[in-house]
């Protein structure tokens, strides 16, 4: 069994077809249940569990009708924030009031945090009356049709609520085909981001050149999704305002700690992206994994198997580069001053983060 929703968005940063994906699953599980008379009561992203840790995990709605537990819940604030405005007068048992619940849901992965926030049950009944407000700073990086979707679900009057069929018909659906859900981004992947491009010229370009070589297929076409999203324009290489926008609609745009890092990376604005250097910026390079790749790039280039490299035989593999960056990386990785790389030099270029 894989994370619950809590979990992953705990770490995570989802992309508008993961959303949608997600939100599919939920309601063909409520569609179901719906039909036969039961009523969940309690949708909460701690109630929503994935089948793996596969990008095409399925979800699973856990701990149906559960009453008994509903009437603790009622004084955690935290559980009432997904209650429909009915429960606090009403029964449960109308599966309106778990569609009202599903938009919560939505709002909080698309937003970054939920719709109605308050510290006790008066005060949150009366946001909730009030009605909801979309941050449009936010919600203009995502589709029209999920605004839509959202708040055909936040609707005061549970008559006027779309069910779970009706919800399953919406156009959001349609928006994506199975496939365009990019792998997750989490925030340490994007601080790998930040490091990678503040380094200096000729490391990036060695970074790149090892994964160039290393890859294997599963993870290249993994990646190459998310380089797809990223890549709005479909040149073929990612801008820094691509790079930018799609980190932000990948993750919660009202998140300051994300802010905070976007802020701090340092691209030039006529910088174009390939993949090869898509994917070295985003790799974790001190997992045992891509320590293994460093090793086997190493013994391909090596100077005729004499466990070295020289400056002319890496050169040679990395053009374009001007001889002072080629002298500065020496000086900073050559520890004994012999003018050779040994594997070990070559890998503390990639540790030294």
């Amino acid at each position: 069994m894989g994370d619950s929703l809590s979990e992953k968005l705990s770490i995570k940063y989802l992309s508008e077809p993961l959303i949608c994906k997600i939100t599919k699953n939920l309601l063909e599980a409520l569609a179901y249940s719906h039909s036969r008379d039961v009523v969940h009561k309690n949708i909460n992203p701690d109630n929503i569990l994935f089948d793996s840790k596969s990008t095409n995990a399925i979800v699973k709605l856990n701990n149906f009708g559960l009453d008994s537990e509903m009437e603790k819940q009622r004084s955690n604030i935290g559980t009432l924030q997904y209650l429909a405005p009915e429960v606090f007068k009403e029964s449960y048992d109308d599966p309106a009031s778990d569609m009202w619940s599903v938009g919560v849901l939505v709002y909080l992965m698309i937003i970054g945090k939920l719709p109605f926030i308050s510290r006790n049950e008066e005060e949150l009944s009366k946001k909730i009356a009030i009605g909801l407000l979309m941050p449009e700073d936010i919600i203009q990086l995502y589709t029209l049709e999920v605004k839509d979707f959202i708040k055909k679900l936040l609707v005061f009057d549970s008559t006027k609520r779309m069910t779970a069929i009706e919800a399953l018909g919406h156009q959001w659906f349609s928006k994506f085909k199975e496939g365009d859900e990019p792998i997750l981004l989490n925030e340490q992947e994007i601080k790998f981001i930040r490091d990678f491009y503040r380094r200096p010229k000729l490391e990036k370009a060695i970074f790149s050149f090892v994964t160039s070589q290393a890859s294997s297929i599963d993870e290249e076409k993994e990646y190459m999704k998310l380089f797809k999203f990223f890549d709005t324009d479909k040149n073929g290489s990612i801008s820094k305002q691509e790079l930018i926008d799609g980190i932000k609609k990948i993750g919660f745009s009202n998140n300051k700690k994300i802010e905070k890092i976007l802020n701090s990376i340092k691209i030039d604005e006529d910088c174009l992206i390939d993949f090869s250097e898509f994917l070295a910026s985003i790799s974790d390079w001190k997992s045992e994994r891509n320590i293994k790749k460093i090793e086997n790039v190493f013994l391909l280039c090596e100077e005729n198997g004499k466990g070295y490299l020289s400056i002319k035989n890496i050169k040679v593999r990395i053009p374009g580069i001007p001889d002072a960056e080629w002298d500065r990386f020496f000086e900073k990785f050559d520890e004994n001053k012999d003018n050779i790389i040994s594997i070990d030099e070559f890998k503390q270029c990639f540790l030294n983060r």
